[in-house]
This record gives structure tokens, C-alpha cells and sequence, in this order.
């Protein structure tokens, strides 16, 4: 194996310009130094732009692509396509790395005889409250299996994306499909487990998930893309399989329904609810 391996960075931004700095300045501090940073420009018009080529003025490690328009899962492909490294580190332009992800990650090399991909832990960083917090999943080797990628996505797990660093192998294969706008790494999760592949994990957390107002998960059209999702993974898996997700995905989201109803039915008969509910009756004649 090459002890100092050219890891490439790739990291998609549209109109996150106010996060791009810290996002590049976290590759910037890497204890490692053998990399690339690949920042696409997916059709900004913010200051996107103006602060990627700011840092590419800086060092000529990092590197600056615009492309019209066409979503995250493009915006990662053009990336691929550009990439030189040995290793790909996934990093959207609102999130962050710890210092040591790629040094840490890449000293698990010289104790393994085979690797495709390392896994690391990961923290929420909470916008509103600048600080990090537990995440809602917490990562554990036992649970990297190809059935909790298909069974539990969502359900108490997920994965990431820059919680992973990849052998670049791994995509002379793979692109994200471009037509979903949604889910994309969870299909790329699910094509690599299919594979049976090599997994490392670190239970350290280098990766840091920001949440915020504009976090593409909190789009009114997320159902949407969600289904279409679906509807891609199901030519991609065994039909026992798919059906079986799709019984364990109506199984939860029912009993989530049955648990509000029976919230609701609770508050309507607090004594508290009962009065501000007839004071406002009142207030309305």
C-alpha cells in the first residue's frame, strides 16, 4: 500500500457560501497533508464563487469547478470525475471535519490487509446553539450491515456521507444518480453493502453535521424525493427485500400516528387545555 496515498476532498456547494469557509478551512487544518479539495460550484449566486477561489489562490491543493445547476447527486459525480486520489472524503459545503479524520482514518491502513471504506462516528453541531451535540444516530460497529442499510435507515440510523472515506476503486462503478434529489447516499450505502465490502470504524468523532434552517432535510418537498427514492432502490435490491422495507417503513410510521393520536386525546383532556380552550370560544364573540 502507498504510505502517503493523495486523498481527494469533494466538496458541493449551492448557495452555502456562508458556510463554505469553515467547511474548507477544517480540510485546510487536516493533520494529514497529502490531499486535494475539489469544491463544485453548483450554480451559485451567492458568494460561493468569491470564497472558493479565494482559498484556491491560497493553495493549490484546492481546486474550483462551476456547473450549471442539476442538484447534489451532479454536483458529486462532476467531482468523481475530477477526482485524482487514491481516497475519496465526501464533504458537504455546510458541514465540517475533525483535524485527524484523514490522518486517523488512513493510520487504520497499516493494521488492515484489505480496505474499501473507513467509518468514523460523528457529532451534531447545533447551529443555534454554536456548539456539538450527541447526534440523533450514533454509529457502532455491530450495526454497519447490509440489513440495517436497508431495514433501519431512518429508523435510529444512518450514515453520514462524510463519516466515510472511500476507496476511490469503489466508484469506477458507482455515480450518484442524478435524477434523485433525495436519498442519494443512502442508494450509494446500499450499492456498496450489496458488494459485501471491507469496512474499518473508528468510534471517535471526526465528522461534525451541522443542523440549520436551510438543511436540505427540512424541505417541504422532502416526501416527494423521499418516494422517488423508493422507487429507484426498488430495481436495485431483491424483491423480498423491498417488500420487506416497505412493510417495516408502514409498521413505523402507524404506530407513530397511534402515538399522536393518543398524545393529542391526552392534552384534549388536560384540565389546562379545557380552560384555554373555551377562554379562547370566549375571546371570539
Amino acid at each position: 500500500m502507498n504510505h502517503n496515498p493523495l486523498v481527494s476532498v469533494i466538496v458541493p456547494c449551492y448557495n452555502q457560501g456562508s458556510f463554505l469557509n469553515k467547511a474548507l478551512q477544517s480540510v485546510y487544518d487536516q493533520s494529514y497533508e497529502n490531499w486535494e479539495c475539489l469544491v463544485v460550484d453548483d450554480g451559485s449566486n451567492d458568494s460561493t464563487s468569491r470564497i472558493a477561489q479565494t482559498w484556491t489562490s491560497e493553495d493549490n491543493r484546492f481546486k474550483y469547478f462551476y456547473k450549471e445547476n442539476g442538484g447534489l447527486a451532479s454536483a458529486r459525480n462532476l467531482g468523481l470525475d475530477k477526482a485524482s486520489g487514491n481516497f475519496i472524503q465526501f464533504l458537504d459545503s455546510d458541514d465540517f471535519l475533525h483535524k485527524y479524520k484523514l490522518g486517523h482514518s488512513l493510520e487504520l491502513l497499516q493494521h488492515a490487509n484489505t480496505f474499501q471504506v473507513v467509518i468514523s462516528n460523528y457529532l451534531q453541531y447545533n447551529d443555534f446553539a454554536g456548539k456539538a451535540v450527541k447526534p440523533h444516530f450514533k454509529i457502532s460497529r455491530d450495526i454497519l450491515t447490509y440489513d440495517n442499510i436497508i431495514f433501519n435507515w431512518d429508523n435510529n440510523f444512518a450514515i453520514p456521507i462524510h463519516c466515510g472515506l472511500f476507496s476511490s476503486d469503489l466508484f469506477n462503478e458507482f455515480r450518484f444518480p442524478e435524477n434523485l434529489k433525495a436519498k442519494e447516499d443512502w442508494l450509494m450505502w446500499i450499492k456498496f453493502f450489496q458488494k459485501d465490502i471491507t469496512v474499518q470504524f473508528i468510534a471517535e468523532a471526526l465528522a461534525y453535521y451541522r443542523r440549520h434552517d436551510s438543511n436540505m432535510t427540512n424541505k417541504v418537498n422532502m416526501t416527494i424525493d423521499y418516494v422517488g427514492a423508493l422507487r429507484y432502490i426498488r430495481k436495485e435490491i431483491p424483491d423480498e427485500d423491498y417488500i420487506r422495507m416497505l412493510e417495516l417503513k408502514v409498521e413505523r410510521s402507524s404506530n407513530t400516528i397511534f402515538s399522536l393520536r393518543d398524545q393529542i386525546k391526552d392534552l384534549r383532556s388536560n384540565l389546562g387545555w379545557r380552560f384555554f380552550n373555551k377562554l379562547g370560544k370566549i375571546l371570539k364573540r
